[in-house]
């Protein structure tokens, strides 16, 4: 049924979603124990509907299991979810926090010609990746972000912030105020890098922020490079190499990040695309090994491919 309203003097033709009965299937959840629990899809619903292809579950099955604690597979597009396991349990993010850091960066008034003399060049933690710089030596903001998205470096993001005039605390406010704009409840950031076990969120809850970050053009690009040459403004060269061992796979990667540290375990997230362009976004967080994230990933990427069309 179509029904035509007034919007600020314009006639827009929205499609009206049948009940919600209609819209929403069953949905199998596996748990850390592999116990299947059963409940109703949950839909994030499009303004206008119809403008993209939506999934349709074209199989009875339930799904894989993974060995990561929790995981959440969604729809681009319509962020319709597809498959999850224990979606609200917190847990520590490790340097997926930087997607946020990048994606608050992002909106400010930022200069990557913006030329940075380091200061910040030493560890804070010895988990942490870093960027091998010596204090005083300049460098780009441009190649800082690339460092801090490519290798994941935790002295590169710092700079990030200290080149906008912010302290380390006052864009980690920044950050839990964007967390609270975007609806995410359950999401809590204690600094920049994600080096703190102070971070925490859902799969439920940080999927949001992640399908925003991954809709920016530049994370798109910098996030599925391999790798990142470059010479600072001093002349010094640098290398920083993506640890997201799925770049270069048969998978149509659109966008990616990896974080590991010991009290979150080892996180992934990932967009695909499938033949047809269709988009699917994976949060995969605490798998029990580096190379078992890429397998989980990889293997929720397959099955939703599967075990979905899109309509």
């Amino acid at each position: 049924m179509i029904f035509k309203i007034l919007l600020n003097s314009i006639f827009v033709s929205l499609l009206v979603w049948p009940a919600a009965s209609e819209q929403t299937g069953l949905l199998a959840t596996v748990d850390s124990d592999n116990h299947v629990d059963y409940q109703q899809v949950q839909h994030y619903l499009p303004t206008v509907a119809n403008k993209y292809p939506l999934p349709v579950k074209t199989s009875q099955s339930l799904g894989i299991v993974t060995s990561s604690d929790s995981a959440i597979v969604i729809d681009d597009a319509s962020g319709q979810i597809l498959w999850q396991k224990n979606p609200g349990q917190r847990q520590a993010l490790a340097s997926l926090v930087k997607l946020m850091t990048a994606y608050v960066f992002l909106q400010q008034d930022y200069d990557f010609d913006q030329v940075i003399e380091i200061t910040d060049t030493n560890k804070t933690d010895p988990e942490e990746s870093s960027l091998s710089v010596v204090k005083g030596e300049q460098i780009t903001v441009y190649d800082l972000f690339l460092s801090a998205l490519v290798g994941s470096a935790n002295n590169a993001t710092r700079e990030l912030v200290y080149s906008l005039g912010y302290s380390q605390e006052q864009f980690v406010e920044m950050m839990n105020d964007t967390a609270k704009d975007l609806g995410m409840n359950d999401t809590t950031f204690t600094d920049v890098t994600g080096i703190d076990k102070g971070n925490r969120s859902t799969a439920a809850d940080y999927i949001k922020l992640v399908r925003l970050a991954f809709n920016q053009e530049i994370i798109q690009q910098i996030t599925v490079k391999h790798d990142h040459r470059f010479k600072s403004v001093s002349e010094q060269e640098h290398y920083v190499k993506n640890s997201n061992d799925l770049i270069g796979s048969d998978l149509d990667i659109v966008a990616g990040k990896t974080g590991f540290t010991y009290e979150a375990g080892y996180c992934l997230a990932l967009k695909v695309a499938d033949e047809d362009g269709n988009n699917v976004i994976i949060l995969n967080l605490g798998s029990s090994s580096s190379a078992q994230r890429f397998a989980d990933v990889k293997n929720l990427t397959l099955w939703t491919q599967h075990n979905y069309r899109w309509d």
